[in-house]
C-alpha cells in the first residue's frame, strides 16, 4: 500500500517550485551563495596557508571573471558577432536543464499511473460487457429450473433434491415450501422428512435468544426425525440432531 501511494506524490526533483541551476556557470558557486569570510576567534580546522590559498583562489576567480566578460562582451568585437535565428523550440531545448527534462521522461510514477489506468479500462470494459451474459445465463437457468418442476410436480424426489438446492444457496423458506410439496405428494418419503428436520434444527439455532419460537422449532425438527426413522430407518445422521434438539 506505501508504494502505490508513494508513486502518487511524484519525484524528487518534480516538486521544485523554482528550478534553476545549482550555480551559475558564469559567475560560478561563490559569488552566487556568498564568499569564505575568515573572522578572527573562530575556529575553522585551517591552517593560516590554507586560509591563504582560499582567499587566493577567489582572487584568480575574479580576475579569470573579468577578463572573461571583457573578451566576451568586448565593444569593439561584440557588435561584429554574427546573429542567430531560433524559434521558440530551439530556445526552449538549449534552455532546458535536468529537472525540466526529466518531465519528458518516464518516470515510475508515470508508468504506474498509466498502466493503472489501462488495467483499469479494461476491467470496467470486461465487467460491463459480461453483465448481460450474466443475466443471460441466469434467465436461461430460471427457465430451465422453472421447466424442470413443471415436468417433475408429481415427483416427490425432484422436489426433494430441489429443496436440497434451496438450502445450498441459503434459500430457507423457499427450501421449506419444496420440502411441503413434496410430502404432500409423497408423505412416506423419508429422505425429505431429514430435510425439512435439518431446516428446522438450523432455524433454532438462528432463533437461539428467543425460547417460544425455538420451542416450536425443536418440536417440529423431533417430528420430522421420528417421521423420517418411521419410512427410513438407515438415515444415521438423525440421531445427532434428536440429541441436539433433546
Amino acid at each position: 500500500m506505501r508504494v502505490p501511494t508513494r508513486q502518487l506524490l511524484g519525484a524528487a526533483n518534480q516538486n521544485v517550485t523554482a528550478p534553476k541551476l545549482w550555480q551559475d556557470p558564469v559567475l560560478g558557486y561563490f559569488e552566487t551563495h556568498g564568499k569564505m569570510e575568515f573572522k578572527a576567534g573562530e575556529q575553522y580546522n585551517l591552517t593560516q596557508d590554507d586560509k591563504k590559498a582560499v582567499l587566493w583562489r577567489y582572487r584568480v576567480k575574479e580576475i579569470l571573471k573579468k577578463e572573461y566578460l571583457r573578451r566576451e562582451y568586448d565593444p569593439h568585437s561584440f557588435k561584429y558577432k554574427a546573429g542567430v535565428v531560433m524559434d521558440p523550440a530551439m530556445f526552449r531545448w538549449y534552455s532546458a536543464d535536468m529537472t525540466q527534462a526529466e518531465f519528458f521522461r518516464a518516470t515510475p510514477r508515470s508508468v504506474f499511473l498509466y498502466m493503472g489506468s489501462v488495467f483499469l479500462a479494461f476491467y470496467l470494459y470486461t465487467r460491463l460487457l459480461y453483465v448481460p451474459i450474466d443475466k443471460n445465463n441466469e434467465a436461461c437457468l430460471d427457465g430451465d429450473l422453472l421447466w424442470a418442476i413443471e415436468l417433475n410436480r408429481a415427483n416427490s424426489e425432484a422436489w426433494c433434491r430441489l429443496a436440497l438446492l434451496y438450502a445450498k444457496f441459503n434459500l430457507h423458506s423457499e427450501s421449506k415450501q419444496a420440502c411441503e410439496t413434496g410430502l404432500k405428494i409423497n408423505p412416506e418419503c423419508g429422505f425429505i422428512w431429514t430435510v425439512y428436520g435439518l431446516l428446522a434444527v438450523y432455524d433454532a439455532k438462528t432463533v437461539a435468544h428467543e425460547p417460544a419460537l425455538l420451542a416450536d422449532l425443536e418440536a417440529v425438527a423431533i417430528d420430522s426425525f421420528c417421521q423420517a426413522l418411521t419410512y427410513r430407518p438407515t438415515i444415521g445422521v438423525i440421531a445427532r440432531h434428536i440429541s441436539y434438539c433433546g
